[in-house]
């Protein structure tokens, strides 16, 4: 099933035909913002859109069914004849992505089985209710994913394509089970409507990333998106870790603390001194350069990233899903926790199988997180115990 863009469907004309320029003549709308609308799959308002609902003799709310942008009324609309409607389109709901084939077990462990193959061939094959977390960081790449295709057409083919394994993700969490899905800020907003209808969001947890180049009339990116959800009103596991206060840059004093009510803030005396786990993440920051990212020290941020959702919604024993394991990162992981797991990797297998073969030293990596977060708890928590002898 290919996803394609309304607009000038709806309107009649192609990109480049007499048609287009007759609808330019016509409505005075020049064929650049037309392109636009087209392209980006965005509702006219305003002057154009009463101008090219007249040209066209449709409605407004039929031109937005045509280009799938449904508001509430609409849904609403749906719903009071959903029987109807689906009779309609019953016939046109096949499976949206089709994949045949078996994906081949490649390597395993007491605690876990890595697949190789696309994960779509294996999640159908997986038991419902079966997952307690999943980890999914997608590719990002629209050109890659679809490269037979026009820019106006890969954005809404990556949505539908994200929808299927989402819908299968969905199906494998039991009931209070989380999901973590990874992606650039842009993207995970594609997604998240459907999650919302089918998911509870606890959170927009963002990370500090290194700054790169700014597009020139954009704000410079510097975080990373990971949406936190959770099936059903609330996780069945929720072990938000405490943090060491921040230091003051200027006089080199701890900065936060919590107070006996659990509100961050300046830390006075009496405070406790650590500050709350909060949905933005600045001690995680990836690397940039190519050769540190094949390092075992480039490996260290994403380890990290790991290590602190799985701290924070797993125990010891649970089963962990990454239908997107790139080089085994979230299974290393796992792995050295004592959680049970499931990957599936397209080519990577040999990299995760070295990795796996270097686990002790991946296991000191994720070990030396705790340790010094916990030094520097235990000398946060001597200096407050002095402070109130003071």
């Amino acid at each position: 099933m290919k996803a394609t863009k309304g607009f000038f469907s709806a309107l009649g004309v192609t990109d480049d035909d007499s048609v287009l320029q007759s609808l330019v003549s016509q409505t005075g709308i020049p064929v650049e913002r037309l392109r636009y609308y087209n392209s980006t799959n965005t509702a006219p308002s305003g002057h154009d859109l009463d101008r090219i609902c007249i040209v066209a003799n449709l409605s407004p709310a039929e031109l937005f069914l045509h280009m799938g942008i449904l508001d509430e009324r609409v849904l609403y609309a749906l719903r009071l004849h959903a029987g109807k409607v689906f009779q309609i389109i019953c016939e046109d709901l096949g499976d949206p992505w089709p994949v045949e084939g078996l994906p081949k077990l490649v390597f395993s462990t007491d605690l876990g089985r890595l697949y190789q193959g696309d994960c779509l061939q294996l999640m159908p094959h997986m038991e419902s209710d079966s997952i307690d977390v999943i980890f999914a960081q997608p590719p990002a790449d629209l050109e890659k994913l679809f490269p037979d295709l026009a820019d106006s057409e890969r954005q809404a083919n990556y949505v539908m394509w994200c929808e299927t394994w989402l819908q299968e993700c969905i199906r494998l969490l039991k009931p209070g089970g989380s999901l973590f899905l990874a992606n650039e800020p842009g993207l995970n907003v594609l997604v998240a409507r459907y999650l919302n209808h089918r998911l509870v969001l606890r959170h927009w947890i963002a990370i500090e990333t290194e700054r790169g180049a700014a597009q020139s009339g954009h704000l410079q990116s510097s975080h990373h998106a990971v949406l936190y959800y959770c099936k059903g009103d609330r996780p069945r596991t929720f072990h938000p870790e405490r943090l060491p206060r921040e230091m003051c840059p200027m006089c080199k004093k701890e900065r936060y603390g919590v107070s006996s009510r659990g509100e961050s803030r300046r830390r006075r005396k009496g405070d406790i001194p650590v500050i709350r786990l909060s949905d933005l993440w600045i001690d995680i920051t990836p690397p940039t350069d190519a050769r540190q990212k094949k390092a075992i020290i480039g490996k260290a941020p994403s380890l990290k990233l790991l290590d602190r959702i799985l701290e924070l919604s797993t125990d010891e024993g649970d089963t962990v899903f990454d239908p997107f394991s790139g080089t085994g990162t979230s299974l290393i992981v796992a792995e050295v926790k004592k959680r049970r797991w499931v990957g599936i990797v397209l080519e990577a297998v040999n990299e995760v199988k070295e990795r796996f073969g270097n686990m002790t030293m991946e296991a000191a990596l994720i070990e030396s997180f705790r340790t010094e977060r916990q030094l520097l708890l235990n000398w946060f928590t001597l200096a407050s115990i002095a402070d109130r002898r003071r």
